[in-house]
């Protein structure tokens, strides 16, 4: 039987052949991995901001009752919602904090308190939500 020599029958990868694959890696998950991290980011704010409508629906069924809009956001909880919503980017309860109301209680704004989505470079209390203005990120 005659013998093979080894480079003819074996089958593998080189060294340069894996470096080149591992350098291609590297590179595609320097590119995807921040944007994948904004991208993750950007959605608690798609989440803060629907927060925030919830808070205002309730609000706006709050003020059919009673005339105008409740003095704290508490007053809502457990009538009008549920319990106070919690920002997805802080864990916390966020809104109470930012919540700010007219003399009159005819027009309120409520923020999400602190720094919580500066990743996405928002500043601080962004985004909020005002009775005249709707969402306000910027």
């Amino acid at each position: 039987m005659p013998r093979r020599s080894k480079s003819a029958g074996s089958r593998g990868f080189t060294l340069i052949e894996l470096i080149t694959v591992m350098f291609i890696i590297s590179v595609l998950g320097s590119i995807v991995i921040p944007n994948m991290r904004v991208a993750f980011y950007r959605a608690k704010l798609t989440g803060c901001e629907g927060q925030l409508r919830n808070i205002a629906a309730a609000q706006e069924s709050y003020a059919v009752e009673h005339t105008k809009y409740p003095a704290q956001l508490s007053e809502l909880a457990p009538n009008y919602i549920k319990a106070i919503p919690t920002c997805p980017g802080a864990l916390k309860d966020s809104y109470s904090p930012g919540y700010e109301i007219s003399d009159e209680r005819d027009a309120y704004t409520v923020y999400c308190k602190g720094s919580n989505h500066d990743i996405v470079k928002l500043p601080p209390d962004r985004p909020y939500y005002s009775s005249t203005h709707g969402i306000v990120e910027k």
